[in-house]
């Protein structure tokens, strides 16, 4: 009973340090030696994850996808929400546009907004966006055609293209405006030192500039960028482990569902218990030279409890405000809100501890249901 049930525990964790490794450092495969392709037209909403994703033809609908190579060259009537290490957004989104990698490149035309995030981002010369972007990078390069305002946090920043609105702009090093450059309103950005700017660059609004007022204080400003990123990645990175393991285990997933709702203050205590518990215990297992190997496996059976506490948390969120709705967009929606909300200093991070406390005390109680039922139920028999 035990060794099924860690060998199960073992393959969810499995699952989710894969996913760990695409999102969150850039290497790895979501599934090695796959590849998923979306070609033609559909009106339905496209999942797609593999190590090569690949989205053509017309889709009446949005587009979630993750992998390590993830390209989109399609005609997408809805929005696009990808992740991957590698990320290319070519075609027509009529929709907005969040992305996510170590490097995206955008020559798509979008019809709304874009978000992005990246170490390495270009909107090349053929790309245009309807309304904002908002990006966040180390080394962005900006080619296209933007309709609206753009917010961007960068080490290095480049405007080589027409920016309709407003610029603001928070870079490490340096801003660079090139000959092509064409901004329709404002610039207001923060950097260690002036722009570069070439003479033939307009600039038809004012341009103001902000000295950051100590070192202490951009330093701050650029750990707090890249908490941000990585939070980003996280919790993009839970989202699409939650999908996976949703789609893995749906009946699993509704009797952890149906059981949290029953006994939701039991479940928090019991989250809140092991998070004072289970650090003592294992402390206590190295301290005692025996009991090594036990705290050994205490770490990786806890650890794996704790990555899995949020995922957990997000589909119990989603599913219970959407009570209706498909399990994949019910978490989705979990990890917008959970997202959302961890970005918040102070009280948004008090929310998430209390996420995954009760995602953990939900593990822990529906395991030691599922275990009482099967003992009691052989015991009938």
């Amino acid at each position: 009973m035990i060794l099924s049930k860690l060998r199960k525990l073992a393959k969810l964790s499995i699952i989710g340090l894969v996913f760990m490794a695409v999102f969150s450092i850039g290497v790895g495969a979501v599934y090695a030696n796959s590849s998923s392709t979306a070609q033609g037209s559909t009106t339905k909403t496209i999942y797609k994850f593999g190590t090569n994703v690949v989205v053509t033809g017309t889709v009446d609908g949005d587009v979630y996808c993750a992998g390590q190579t993830v390209t989109i060259d399609a005609t997408v009537n809805g929005d696009v929400l990808c992740a991957g290490q590698t990320v290319t957004v070519n075609g027509t989104v009529n929709g907005n546009i969040r992305v996510a990698g170590q490097t995206v490149t955008i020559s798509a035309k979008v019809g709304n907004n874009a978000t992005v995030v990246g170490q390495t981002v270009t909107l090349d010369s053929i790309s245009s966006v309807g309304r904002d972007v908002a990006i966040v990078g180390q080394q962005l390069q900006l080619d296209g055609s933007i309709g609206r305002n753009v917010d961007l946090v960068a080490t290095n920043a480049i405007i080589d293209g027409t920016i309709n609105g407003d610029v603001v702009a928070n870079v490490g090093n340096d801003l660079t405006l090139t000959s092509a450059a064409k901004i329709g309103g404002n610039i207001d950005y923060t950097s260690p030192q002036t722009m570069t700017k070439t003479a033939s660059a307009e600039i038809a609004g004012t341009t103001t500039y902000h000295e950051p007022k100590t070192t202490y204080y951009y330093n701050n400003s650029a750990w707090f960028g890249w908490a941000m990123l990585w939070w980003g990645f996280w919790v993009v990175s839970l989202a699409f482990l939650s999908v996976i393991l949703v789609a893995l285990f749906p009946r699993l997933f509704s009797k952890i569902q149906s059981n949290a709702y029953k006994q939701p203050g039991y479940i928090a205590l019991t989250g809140l218990a092991a998070m004072f518990v289970a650090p003592t215990v294992i402390v206590t297992a190295f301290i005692t030279v025996i009991g090594i190997p036990f705290g050994v496996l205490l770490v990786l059976l806890w650890s794996s409890i704790l990555m899995l506490s949020l995922p957990t948390a997000m589909y119990l969120l989603g599913s219970r405000l959407l009570p209706q709705t498909h399990r994949v967009l019910a978490v989705l929606l979990g990890a917008l809100i959970i997202g959302v909300v961890g970005i918040i200093p102070i009280v948004g991070w008090l929310l998430v501890l209390i996420a995954i406390i009760f995602g953990t005390g939900t593990l822990l109680w529906c395991a030691g249901r599922f275990t009482y039922q099967k003992s009691n139920s052989k015991a009938v028999g």
